[in-house]
C-alpha cells in the first residue's frame, strides 16, 4: 500500500510574537506545498526529506508509535523554504503524521492529529503556541488565541505577493528576544491590545473585501513588529520601496529575515515578488481527514 500527502505552507497575517503573550493572531494557509509519499516496508522505518535521511529519534519514535510496529518508507519533497516564516517545520511534521495514519487506513480525529504534530513541534521550538500547526492543518483563515478554541473561517482566497528577503535566522532566538522585549516593556498591555485589534480587524477586512483598510492594517502591523526589534534594515528598505508603489508589506513569522507578505499583488521594479494565494485548503481537508464546518 502507498499514499500521497499534500500540506500547504502558512503565513501569519497579523499578531506574530504577541500571540505568545495572549493576543489574537490571524494565520492563513498559502498555496506553496510540501509533498510526502509513503509506502509500507518490511525493513522498519525510513524517512527521507529532500534527498536526506531523517534520523531524529523524536521523529522516528512517534512515527513508530503511530504505525503500531509496522514499517514504512516516507519520502518528502518540499517547496517551503526552511527558516523563512512559512511553517516548514509544521508542514513537515504534519505530513509525516498524516502519511503514517493513512498507511494504516486510519482517519483519526483532527484533535489527535494536532496533538501528534504538536508533540514533534515541541522538540524543535520548545513551547510553540500551535498557530503554525493550525495554519497548515486546518487552512483557510484561523483566528487564534492561546487558551481559547481557534475560530476557523472558510473565506475566499486572496491573491498576495511573497518576497524572499534572502536573510535567514534562528526562530527560537528571535522568539525569545521579542518575548523578553514585550514582557519588559512599560507598554506591554497597549501593544498586546493593538496587536489583537489588528488581527480581528484584519479578518473583518478580508470578510468584507475592504482591501484599502487591509492595506493600512498590514502597514500598522509592520510598524509594531519593527518596534519590538524583529525587522531588519533590509526588510525596512523593501517595505518602504513597496509602500511608495502602493503596496503594503510586513514580516510573516518570526522575522529577522525570511519572507515578507505584500498586498495588493503588484509588480515593483527591482523586487522579485512571487504571486500566491492565501486562504487555501489545509492538509486535513486536502487529504480527507476533516470535513467539518467552518464559520
Amino acid at each position: 500500500m502507498s499514499v500521497e500527502i499534500k500540506v500547504p505552507a502558512k503565513a501569519i497575517l497579523f499578531g506574530e510574537h504577541f500571540v505568545v503573550h495572549g493576543s489574537y493572531a490571524l494565520v492563513s494557509s498559502v498555496d506553496m506545498y510540501l509533498y510526502a509519499k509513503a509506502q509500507q516496508s518490511k525493513k522498519g522505518i525510513y524517512i527521507e526529506s529532500n534527498g536526506r535521511q531523517v534520523k531524529a529519534d523524536y521523529v522516528l519514535s512517534l512515527i513508530e508509535r503511530i504505525l503500531e510496529g509496522e514499517g514504512a518508507e516516507i519520502y518528502v519533497k518540499s517547496e517551503i523554504p526552511p527558516g523563512a516564516g512559512l511553517g516548514s517545520s509544521a508542514a513537515f511534521h504534519s505530513a509525516l503524521v498524516l502519511a503514517s495514519y493513512a498507511l494504516l487506513g486510519k482517519r483519526p480525529a483532527p484533535d489527535q492529529v494536532f496533538a501528534d504534530v504538536m508533540e514533534l513541534e515541541r522538540h524543535v521550538h520548545g513551547n510553540p503556541s500551535g498557530i503554525d500547526v493550525w495554519g497548515v492543518l486546518y487552512g483557510h483563515y484561523v483566528l487564534f488565541k492561546r487558551g481559547e478554541s481557534p475560530r476557523l473561517f472558510n473565506l475566499r482566497p486572496v491573491r498576495v505577493g511573497l518576497v524572499d528577503t534572502g536573510e535567514r535566522r534562528s526562530t527560537k532566538d528571535l522568539v525569545k528576544a521579542a518575548s523578553d522585549f514585550i514582557a519588559n516593556s512599560p507598554h506591554t498591555r497597549a501593544m498586546l491590545e493593538l496587536s489583537s485589534e489588528l488581527a480581528t480587524e484584519g479578518l473583518s477586512s478580508i470578510r468584507a473585501g475592504d482591501w484599502i483598510r487591509l492595506r493600512y492594517l498590514i502597514r500598522a502591523n509592520q510598524s509594531l513588529l519593527r518596534i519590538i526589534g524583529v525587522s531588519t534594515p533590509k526588510i525596512d528598505q523593501l517595505a518602504a520601496t513597496m509602500e511608495t508603489n502602493g503596496v503594503s508589506a510586513k514580516i510573516t513569522g518570526a522575522g529577522g529575515g525570511g519572507y515578507i507578505i505584500a498586498f495588493p499583488l503588484r509588480c515593483v521594479n527591482g523586487i522579485s515578488i512571487r504571486a500566491t494565494e492565501i486562504g487555501v485548503a489545509g492538509a486535513l481537508e486536502l487529504n480527507g481527514f476533516y470535513t467539518g464546518k467552518q464559520s
